[in-house]
């Protein structure tokens, strides 16, 4: 498989922001999905207790990567297996899915000899799902995965709305946290983490929108240590805050047809945000001068009627 598009520069800050997000502190082996970068593996080295032989790497450029590591051009062909030659299985998988990837060579999903496209067979015009569906499937049954991937996966039609709604009911999918345009800096447009948890704590996904939350530097739009650590911040404590972040119900997301779109459910509140208190406190002074007025006229009029004291 090579991509027709796809090529990115992956920015320093995403290796923090991955390993924060995975906020795994035990991981025996973990597997780079077209997440390649010298930075990258030095920080996991840094953070993690690993064997280099136990990081794997799947990149359609392999080209300087350290011998030590497990390194293969083809997730879907070729998977690493383990020594009873079945899938691979990783504590963290970490991946950017390449943007406009689409498959040289059409694979027959029902075919599949490890059956990782249950759900069922991914557009392979846009191969979003397809690595979505290998990622979740090669994780172990406490595994997580903090995958990169265009904002298109979040409400497409056709062939992958049943593999969205199944994963949404399967109850790995943990958060959904909206990047700034330009954050990957050969992309004009949006991108989207996904977080994949085999062993949340609850029912709910997060939604995040951090899309305004950014330093613009020569077009490219960079998060800031302040931005990661808000992101980190709102993720660690599934917190719910007007316009940036929000738990969202299963039964809330099926009735938006099991779409992920973050504006959908992250907005203002509008109530809130529309409110001038000095414009209100100016309204009530009005509101109390006339219903004085209004109860002098009151006792005016009683009085002439027969001298009634109001």
């Amino acid at each position: 498989m090579r991509a027709s598009r796809g090529i990115y520069y992956l920015p320093e800050e995403l290796n923090r922001l991955f390993i924060m997000l995975a906020n795994k502190p035990n991981v025996s082996n973990l597997c780079l999905l077209e997440a390649y970068s010298d930075t990258l593996y030095q920080d996991i080295l840094k953070q993690y207790i690993i064997k280099p032989e136990n990081i794997s790497i799947y990149s359609q450029y392999t080209q300087g990567c350290p011998e030590e590591y497990n390194a293969n051009a083809d997730f879907l062909h070729e998977p690493y297996l383990n020594k009873q030659k079945k899938l691979a299985l990783f504590d963290l998988i970490f991946s950017v899915i390449p943007f406009g990837l689409s498959a040289s060579v059409k694979f027959k999903f029902e075919e599949d000899l490890y059956n990782r496209f249950w759900r069922g067979n991914p557009n392979q015009d846009k191969m979003d799902f397809v690595y979505i569906s290998h990622i979740v499937e090669t994780l172990k049954n406490d595994g997580k995965a903090v995958v990169i991937c265009p904002t298109s996966v979040l409400s497409r039609m056709g062939k992958d709305t049943n593999i969205r709604k199944k994963l949404i009911l399967e109850n790995v999918l943990e958060a959904v946290i909206m990047l700034p345009e330009k954050f990957l800096s050969s992309m004009s447009f949006s991108s989207v983490i996904l977080v994949f948890n085999k062993k949340k704590t609850d029912t709910d996904i997060l939604f995040i929108d951090a899309s305004k939350d950014f330093e613009k530097i020569k077009g490219k739009n960079n998060l800031r240590p302040q931005d990661i650590d808000k992101i980190y911040n709102y993720y660690k404590n599934a917190e719910s805050k007007s316009g940036y972040s929000k738990k969202v119900s299963v039964n809330e997301i099926k009735d938006n047809n099991f779409s992920l779109g973050v504006q959908l459910y992250v907005k203002e509140n509008e109530t809130a945000k529309n409110i001038d208190l000095k414009a209100l406190e100016a309204d009530i002074s009005a509101i109390e001068d006339e219903l004085a007025k209004v109860r002098l006229d009151l006792k005016k009029s009683l009085a002439e009627l027969g001298g009634v004291n109001a």
